[in-house]
Protein backbone atom coordinates (compact mmCIF):
# COMPACT_ATOMS: atom_id res chain seq x y z
CA UNK A 1 0.00 0.00 0.00
CA UNK A 2 1.51 3.30 -0.83
CA UNK A 3 2.74 5.39 2.02
CA UNK A 4 1.66 8.45 2.50
CA UNK A 5 2.98 12.04 1.10
CA UNK A 6 6.20 12.29 3.08
CA UNK A 7 7.09 15.86 2.23
CA UNK A 8 4.08 17.35 2.87
CA UNK A 9 4.56 20.39 5.20
CA UNK A 10 2.59 19.88 8.72
CA UNK A 11 1.97 23.36 8.07
CA UNK A 12 0.58 24.21 4.92
CA UNK A 13 3.51 26.20 4.19
CA UNK A 14 6.89 25.46 1.82
CA UNK A 15 9.95 24.27 4.13
CA UNK A 16 12.64 26.71 3.79
CA UNK A 17 15.15 26.19 0.82
CA UNK A 18 18.64 25.63 2.32
CA UNK A 19 21.18 27.19 1.66
CA UNK A 20 23.59 25.13 -1.64
CA UNK A 21 26.09 23.60 0.54
CA UNK A 22 23.57 22.24 2.71
CA UNK A 23 20.97 21.35 0.23
CA UNK A 24 24.08 19.19 -1.86
CA UNK A 25 24.46 17.25 1.21
CA UNK A 26 21.05 16.98 1.89
CA UNK A 27 20.24 15.37 -1.56
CA UNK A 28 23.20 13.12 -1.47
CA UNK A 29 21.66 11.83 2.16
CA UNK A 30 18.08 11.83 0.63
CA UNK A 31 19.45 9.62 -2.74
CA UNK A 32 22.10 7.45 -1.23
CA UNK A 33 18.76 4.69 -1.61
CA UNK A 34 18.55 5.39 -5.34
CA UNK A 35 22.62 4.84 -6.01
CA UNK A 36 22.20 1.89 -3.68
CA UNK A 37 19.89 -0.12 -6.12
CA UNK A 38 21.64 0.94 -9.72
CA UNK A 39 24.49 -0.69 -7.69
CA UNK A 40 23.19 -3.85 -6.92
CA UNK A 41 22.12 -3.66 -10.77
CA UNK A 42 25.59 -3.22 -11.90
CA UNK A 43 26.60 -5.76 -9.54
CA UNK A 44 24.80 -8.19 -11.41
CA UNK A 45 25.91 -7.77 -14.49
CA UNK A 46 29.40 -7.10 -13.64
CA UNK A 47 29.55 -11.20 -13.10
CA UNK A 48 29.42 -11.27 -16.94
CA UNK A 49 30.12 -8.47 -18.51
CA UNK A 50 32.29 -5.92 -16.54
CA UNK A 51 31.89 -2.60 -15.16
CA UNK A 52 34.17 -1.33 -17.81
CA UNK A 53 32.67 -2.77 -21.14
CA UNK A 54 29.11 -1.70 -19.74
CA UNK A 55 30.38 2.08 -19.83
CA UNK A 56 32.15 1.48 -23.21
CA UNK A 57 28.87 0.55 -24.59
CA UNK A 58 27.35 3.28 -23.15
CA UNK A 59 29.43 5.71 -24.08
CA UNK A 60 28.87 4.50 -28.09
CA UNK A 61 25.25 4.41 -27.56
CA UNK A 62 25.46 8.16 -26.07
CA UNK A 63 28.15 9.48 -28.45
CA UNK A 64 27.76 7.40 -31.31
CA UNK A 65 30.48 6.04 -33.08
CA UNK A 66 34.10 6.80 -31.75
CA UNK A 67 37.74 6.68 -32.38
CA UNK A 68 39.84 3.99 -29.85
CA UNK A 69 41.76 7.32 -28.51
CA UNK A 70 37.97 9.02 -28.36
CA UNK A 71 36.65 6.46 -26.36
CA UNK A 72 39.82 6.61 -23.98
CA UNK A 73 39.31 9.95 -22.98
CA UNK A 74 35.60 9.26 -22.84
CA UNK A 75 36.07 6.77 -20.04
CA UNK A 76 39.45 8.49 -18.64
CA UNK A 77 41.72 5.64 -19.95
CA UNK A 78 44.96 5.68 -21.55
CA UNK A 79 44.73 4.27 -25.27
CA UNK A 80 46.41 1.22 -24.90
CA UNK A 81 43.70 0.18 -22.30
CA UNK A 82 40.64 1.36 -24.24
CA UNK A 83 42.45 -0.13 -27.34
CA UNK A 84 42.59 -3.52 -24.85
CA UNK A 85 38.98 -3.25 -23.90
CA UNK A 86 37.48 -2.43 -27.46
CA UNK A 87 39.26 -5.84 -28.45
CA UNK A 88 37.65 -7.85 -26.41
CA UNK A 89 34.11 -6.34 -26.95
CA UNK A 90 34.94 -6.99 -30.54
CA UNK A 91 35.35 -10.39 -30.37
CA UNK A 92 32.62 -10.92 -28.25
CA UNK A 93 30.92 -8.95 -30.89
CA UNK A 94 29.49 -6.15 -28.63
CA UNK A 95 30.77 -3.99 -30.97
CA UNK A 96 31.93 -3.30 -34.75
CA UNK A 97 35.92 -1.69 -35.78
CA UNK A 98 36.27 0.17 -39.09
CA UNK A 99 38.63 2.74 -40.65
CA UNK A 100 37.83 5.38 -39.52
CA UNK A 101 36.37 7.72 -42.53
CA UNK A 102 39.06 10.47 -41.62
CA UNK A 103 42.04 8.66 -40.82
CA UNK A 104 42.41 5.38 -42.40
CA UNK A 105 45.44 5.06 -39.79
CA UNK A 106 42.55 4.80 -36.98
CA UNK A 107 40.06 2.25 -35.83
CA UNK A 108 36.45 3.77 -35.53
CA UNK A 109 34.05 1.71 -32.66
CA UNK A 110 30.45 1.60 -33.32
CA UNK A 111 27.98 -0.42 -30.85
CA UNK A 112 26.88 -3.64 -32.42
CA UNK A 113 23.18 -5.15 -32.11
CA UNK A 114 24.46 -7.40 -29.49
CA UNK A 115 26.46 -4.58 -27.27
CA UNK A 116 22.88 -2.86 -27.82
CA UNK A 117 21.18 -6.15 -26.33
CA UNK A 118 23.34 -5.89 -23.24
CA UNK A 119 22.17 -2.30 -22.71
CA UNK A 120 18.62 -3.18 -23.21
CA UNK A 121 18.68 -5.57 -19.98
CA UNK A 122 20.62 -3.39 -17.83
CA UNK A 123 18.01 -1.04 -18.31
CA UNK A 124 15.17 -3.60 -18.28
CA UNK A 125 16.78 -4.53 -14.79
CA UNK A 126 16.98 -1.32 -13.75
CA UNK A 127 13.80 -0.46 -14.56
CA UNK A 128 12.68 -3.83 -12.28
CA UNK A 129 14.22 -2.77 -9.12
CA UNK A 130 13.34 1.09 -9.37
CA UNK A 131 9.50 -0.68 -9.89
CA UNK A 132 9.79 -2.75 -6.80
CA UNK A 133 10.38 0.16 -4.42
CA UNK A 134 8.02 3.24 -6.11
CA UNK A 135 5.34 1.12 -6.17
CA UNK A 136 5.39 1.61 -2.30
CA UNK A 137 5.42 5.58 -2.76
CA UNK A 138 2.10 7.39 -2.65
CA UNK A 139 0.91 8.81 -6.72
CA UNK A 140 1.98 12.44 -5.40
CA UNK A 141 5.36 11.08 -4.10
CA UNK A 142 6.23 9.24 -7.11
CA UNK A 143 5.17 12.66 -9.48
CA UNK A 144 7.75 14.55 -7.22
CA UNK A 145 10.01 12.30 -7.57
CA UNK A 146 10.30 12.17 -11.24
CA UNK A 147 9.83 15.49 -12.05
CA UNK A 148 13.04 16.08 -9.52
CA UNK A 149 15.02 13.22 -11.52
CA UNK A 150 13.74 14.74 -14.90
CA UNK A 151 15.10 18.08 -14.01
CA UNK A 152 18.48 16.68 -12.59
CA UNK A 153 19.08 14.89 -15.44
CA UNK A 154 18.13 18.22 -17.76
CA UNK A 155 20.56 20.42 -15.55
CA UNK A 156 23.63 17.93 -15.69
CA UNK A 157 23.27 17.37 -19.22
CA UNK A 158 23.38 21.19 -19.79
CA UNK A 159 26.73 21.61 -17.90
CA UNK A 160 27.82 18.46 -19.59
CA UNK A 161 27.02 20.30 -22.98
CA UNK A 162 28.72 23.58 -21.72
CA UNK A 163 32.36 24.87 -22.63
CA UNK A 164 34.64 24.55 -19.60
CA UNK A 165 35.38 28.19 -20.44
CA UNK A 166 31.87 29.44 -20.06
CA UNK A 167 31.15 27.45 -17.05
CA UNK A 168 29.66 29.91 -13.93
CA UNK A 169 32.24 31.09 -10.93
CA UNK A 170 31.78 30.32 -7.31
CA UNK A 171 30.13 27.40 -5.43
CA UNK A 172 27.55 27.51 -7.28
CA UNK A 173 28.72 25.71 -10.05
CA UNK A 174 29.57 22.83 -8.19
CA UNK A 175 32.54 20.80 -8.58
CA UNK A 176 33.67 19.69 -12.70
CA UNK A 177 30.78 17.91 -14.50
CA UNK A 178 33.78 15.29 -15.08
CA UNK A 179 36.28 13.12 -12.58
CA UNK A 180 39.88 14.24 -12.69
CA UNK A 181 42.20 12.88 -15.00
CA UNK A 182 44.05 10.30 -13.13
CA UNK A 183 47.40 10.40 -11.90
CA UNK A 184 50.74 8.79 -13.25
CA UNK A 185 50.73 6.27 -10.82
CA UNK A 186 46.97 5.24 -11.39
CA UNK A 187 47.42 5.01 -15.05
CA UNK A 188 50.54 2.74 -14.46
CA UNK A 189 48.48 0.67 -12.06
CA UNK A 190 45.34 0.76 -14.19
CA UNK A 191 46.27 -2.37 -16.54
CA UNK A 192 46.47 -4.66 -13.29
CA UNK A 193 43.79 -3.39 -11.34
CA UNK A 194 41.22 -3.69 -14.49
CA UNK A 195 42.60 -6.86 -14.75
CA UNK A 196 41.67 -7.53 -11.61
CA UNK A 197 38.03 -6.49 -12.21
CA UNK A 198 37.40 -8.55 -15.34
CA UNK A 199 39.17 -11.68 -15.02
CA UNK A 200 38.69 -13.52 -18.54
CA UNK A 201 36.00 -11.12 -19.52
CA UNK A 202 36.73 -12.21 -23.09
CA UNK A 203 34.92 -15.67 -22.42
CA UNK A 204 32.32 -14.01 -20.43
CA UNK A 205 31.28 -11.47 -23.32
CA UNK A 206 31.66 -14.29 -25.91
CA UNK A 207 29.08 -16.35 -23.60
CA UNK A 208 26.97 -13.18 -23.10
CA UNK A 209 27.42 -12.25 -26.77
CA UNK A 210 26.22 -16.30 -27.98
CA UNK A 211 23.07 -15.95 -25.37
CA UNK A 212 21.76 -12.67 -26.54
CA UNK A 213 22.21 -13.52 -30.20
CA UNK A 214 20.36 -17.10 -29.80
CA UNK A 215 17.77 -14.89 -28.06
CA UNK A 216 16.85 -12.68 -31.31
CA UNK A 217 17.19 -15.49 -33.33
CA UNK A 218 14.53 -17.36 -31.03
CA UNK A 219 12.36 -14.43 -31.15
CA UNK A 220 12.78 -14.16 -34.73
CA UNK A 221 11.81 -17.81 -35.33
CA UNK A 222 8.96 -17.55 -33.18
CA UNK A 223 7.26 -14.56 -35.15
CA UNK A 224 7.87 -15.98 -38.49
CA UNK A 225 5.98 -19.01 -36.79
CA UNK A 226 3.24 -16.63 -35.92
Amino acid sequence: MPTSDAATPQNGHEPPTPDPDDYARQLEAATRALLEVNEAVLQQMDRTVGIASIRALQALERRGPLLVTELGNELDMLASTASRLSDRLADAQLITRHVAPTNRRATQLQLAAAGRDILTELTEARTTALHAVTQHLSAKDRTALLTGARAFSHARNERLDQPASEAPRGSAAGPPHRQPRISAAQRAREPVEQARREPAPQTHLAERSHHTRGTRRSTTSTSNAG
